[in-house]
């Protein structure tokens, strides 16, 4: 009898056993995933670079764009009565893409490699030349255009 309790000991000793390394492996999974949470988190310093970011491409969109596409970029700016096309509704470039923003297509149309023809042509950029850019020949620089990209992403309409 002896013998038997021994071993049904033995087997629930090695149980507990199991039950506590999986116990921990659990407790440093559970702990990893909240380290990763707390650094995939944006941090407060992270969020005012990203709206100012935002802000700043808001301000080129206004200066560059809305006189076509309206200052909440919905195509409905004073010139648009005036265009043989309509210009585009860019709130909802995400809607029509099936819910997510192009934004590397919108930053070649703006850029110039990929032709709008209401642009015009891609040496004379409809927003024509401007000292203040940063780019040359009077052309939006890439930050500038990241940064009317990301005010665009940001103007999407659920």
């Amino acid at each position: 009898m002896t013998r038997y309790l021994s071993i049904g000991l033995s087997v629930q000793s090695r149980k507990i056993t199991a039950c506590n390394q999986l116990w921990r492996t659990i407790t440093r999974l559970l702990a990893g995933v909240g380290l990763v949470a707390l650094f995939w988190a944006p941090a407060p310093a992270a969020l005012a670079q990203q709206e100012e970011v935002i802000e700043s491409g808001e301000q080129q969109f206004s200066q560059q764009c809305a006189v076509c596409h309206g200052l909440e970029g919905q195509g409905d700016g004073v010139l648009g009565p005036h265009l043989k096309e309509q210009p585009a509704d860019l709130s909802r470039l995400s809607e029509r893409n099936r819910g997510t923003f192009p934004f590397w297509e919108v930053y070649g149309k703006i850029d110039g490699r990929d032709k709008v023809g209401a642009h015009g042509a891609g040496d004379m950029p409809v927003w024509g030349t401007d000292e203040r850019y940063e780019g040359t020949s009077g052309r939006l620089a890439m930050g500038q255009i990241l940064e009317i990209v990301f005010f665009l992403q940001s103007i999407q309409e659920e």
